[in-house]
């Protein structure tokens, strides 16, 4: 019995010892390069006044900006950040203070949001799962749940496919 329990004891202690390492790794910030079309410009000359780039098949204009994701650990407590931009400049921001490293490296960050159901809003949790990339904190995914849409514009989602680190 005791000894079951020295063993219990150390392996917890080891999975606590990744789990920091994994914090600490995957700490930073990170971005994925995109772009955004604006409707709404008549014509070119406009769009390119606003430094955008105007396409004439589809008559858009087109802007180049990023999704963004911070990850901090401040007082044993780890933090993620995500901005994503879609279309028509729609935005997401979501913040979480806490949230929790996952044993495989992924970062896994929760937020109360709501949903309507047709009759009133529902209490849901948003979760954004943060993912290394090829088992490598350079590069890292986001993905989230269908909660999420709290946090976001009309035509905004908070998905990253590959933000690398800055």
């Amino acid at each position: 019995m005791i000894k079951k329990l020295i063993l219990l004891t150390l392996f917890t202690a080891l999975a606590q010892g990744v789990q920091a390492k994994n914090k600490q790794q995957i700490e930073g910030d990170y971005s994925e390069p995109t772009q955004t079309f604006v409707v709404g410009y008549e014509n070119q000359t406009q769009c390119t006044k606003d430094n955008g780039d105007w396409d004439s098949e589809m008559e858009m204009c087109f802007f180049d900006t990023e999704n963004t994701a911070k990850i901090t650990i401040q007082n044993n407590r780890l933090s993620v950040i995500v901005e994503t931009v879609g279309s028509n400049a729609h935005m997401c921001l979501f913040e979480s203070e806490s949230a929790e490293s996952l044993s495989n490296g992924s970062i896994l960050a929760k937020a109360e949001s709501s949903i309507w159901n047709g009759d009133d809003w529902e209490k849901e949790t948003c979760e954004v799962l943060v993912s290394p990339i090829d088992g490598s904190t350079q590069s890292i995914s986001i993905s989230s749940n269908s909660y999420c849409q709290d946090f976001c514009g009309a035509r905004a989602w908070l998905e990253i496919e590959k933000a690398t680190r800055k």
